[in-house]
């Protein structure tokens, strides 16, 4: 056998030696209550759900944004849906109107509805009213876990205003869908 043989048949029985002492003495894993097996947690049932966005069930102030005007333009009243009967406090709506974020002022619930209002300056905010405008209120659920995640419903279409953009009356409607 030749000494480079010999070396490397030595180098390799060093490496498992140490290999194999490495594993002997190495830390062992703490001790813990937690198990695969344990039967607490097997045994434990899951439900889920799909989270839905808000119903809208009524427009109750339907006011033209136009350059003079001040104050309250544009309520919604809106429920959640039968999958959620006690909303968690954790639960919120998320509001956007022509695709810009906004913050109503909501009140309720009564009798299981809430009023959400968004104000004149809110609406101008979205668009200038120098010709008709239109204005589509959206919707979506926000369930928050506290130290955890969030999950947000799909966007649902709440109510709609049709506004001239000088004189005469909007027109407000509930829509439903996506």
């Amino acid at each position: 056998m030749s000494a480079r043989r010999i070396c490397r048949r030595l180098l390799a029985g060093t490496i498992a030696l140490a290999v194999a002492a490495a594993l002997l003495w190495a830390p062992r894993a703490a001790v813990s209550d937690a198990a695969w097996i344990d039967p607490e947690n097997s045994s434990a049932a899951l439900t889920a759900i799909a989270l839905q966005p808000p119903q809208s069930t009524a427009v109750t102030l339907c006011k033209r944004p136009g350059l003079t005007e001040t104050g309250n333009a544009f309520s919604i009243q809106w429920r959640w849906p039968a999958s959620m009967p006690s909303p968690p406090a954790e639960a919120a709506t998320t509001w956007t109107i022509n695709g810009v974020a906004l913050v109503p002022v909501t009140s309720g619930p009564v009798a299981g509805v809430y009023t959400s209002t968004f104000t004149v300056a809110q609406l101008r905010s979205v668009t200038t009213p120098v010709v008709e405008r239109t204005y589509t209120a959206r919707a979506s659920t926000r369930l928050a876990i506290p130290g955890g995640s969030a999950w947000t419903s799909a966007t649902h279409r709440m109510a709609q205003m049709v506004a001239p953009a000088v004189a005469g009356d909007p027109t407000c409607q509930v829509l439903a869908g996506p």
